[in-house]
């Protein structure tokens, strides 16, 4: 007896009583399908119609477990997407703010672009939507110099030279001092200036390593801490001062008694999936442990159900140094991301995503 593939289709439903197995089958290639004519018709010749019901049910089954496996490894890849949020989180009290950047002087200012004019969104990709105001559109838009200016430290030392391979962009905030901007300070440093830019100044708190909050607002009223071991006392020694160079003063103190640790304080673990400019990764191990922030996100266009995500990540560094976006090992500043893989950054490692936190 001679089947065609169609012919055999029809024997599988005969003889199975289930016609969705034709639209199984009809959803194979046509490779496939012929090799399974050709076992069927096989066990046709071979064996009775109990042995071929039995070849079918089995064949089936398999068929039917390998769609489902394959449906799942799709389920797993789009889970392995960061989500997108809706927006960067922001106070509304800063959306009607103009964005400042309050340690450049205008004639500073005026040498500088815009990260997000410096630097372009790959190819099929869009940056994440971000509300005016927000923290995200803060950082998207961060003061960046020339090309051609390296990476240094306070006291001028070169880290960096303009076409090292790590470096994408240097942003113009340069630590003044040798000992307390480092690496974690300064994520400390742009969501103050942040908050000190939209004027949400009764926000400004940060902890100092030993667990205490220090207050903007304190400050500003004149009280000092008096720092003895791991006990801290807050008490009214100054007149009040809400200038400029007393914020200033006040984030040299913050500088000098936080830590990596005492940021944890300040921040939550992002535990939705998802990524947004102004996130940071922070992990205050002693050996392996690292510092950098998401200045900026884009998601692929086109592919609304599990968008790819890139990130821009900017960081200072130990010594203290200028703040600087870093370049992927491909040479592109957008740094690919997954759940599972985390974000691999040359001559840093892999950052996981349980490092992954966001300011309270």
């Amino acid at each position: 007896m001679s089947l065609s593939i169609s012919q055999t289709l029809l024997v599988a439903v005969a003889i199975t009583d289930k016609p969705d197995m034709v639209s199984l089958m009809t959803r194979m290639s046509h490779r496939a399908q012929t090799t399974v004519a050709q076992w069927a018709r096989r066990f046709a010749r071979s064996s009775g119609r109990y042995s071929f019901r039995i070849a079918l049910v089995v064949f089936f089954g398999g068929f039917i477990l390998f769609n489902t496996r394959s449906a799942e490894n799709k389920t797993k890849l789009a889970a392995d997407r960061m989500a997108i949020p809706q927006s960067s989180y922001a106070s509304p009290a800063i959306a009607e703010k103009p964005r400042v950047y309050a340690w450049l002087s205008p004639r500073n200012m005026a040498k500088t672009a815009p990260l997000c004019e410096r630097i372009e969104p790959p190819t099929g990709y869009e940056r994440l939507r971000t509300a005016h105001g927000s923290f995200g559109d803060w950082l998207r838009h961060l003061p960046t110099w020339p090309a051609d200016t390296p990476v240094t430290t306070a006291k001028r030392k070169v880290v960096l030279k303009p076409d090292d391979k790590t470096l994408a962009a240097v942003i113009a905030l340069q630590p003044g001092s040798a000992r307390v901007l480092d690496a974690s300070n300064m994520l400390l440093r742009l969501r103050a200036e942040y908050l000190w830019a939209g004027g949400v100044l009764d926000n400004v708190q940060f902890h100092f390593t030993s667990g205490h909050v220090s207050k903007w607002s304190d400050w500003a009223a004149g009280k000092r801490p008096a720092v003895k071991g791991r006990k801290v006392d807050f008490h009214d020694e100054r007149p009040p001062d809400a200038s400029r160079d007393s914020f200033c003063s006040y984030l040299e103190t913050i500088f000098q008694f936080s830590s990596p640790y005492s940021i944890l304080d300040d921040t939550r673990p992002v535990e939705d999936g998802s990524i947004s400019p102004g996130d940071i990764f922070l992990n205050p191990a002693l050996r392996k442990g690292y510092a950098l922030i998401v200045l900026d996100v884009a998601h692929e266009t086109g592919n609304a159900s599990a968008p790819a995500v890139r990130i821009l990540l900017g960081t200072g560094g130990t010594p203290p140094q200028t703040l600087h976006v870093l370049r992927a090992a491909d040479g592109s500043p957008w740094f690919a991301v997954s759940q599972s893989h985390g974000v691999t950054v040359p001559g840093r490692g892999v950052l996981q995503f349980k490092h992954l936190r966001r300011w309270k």
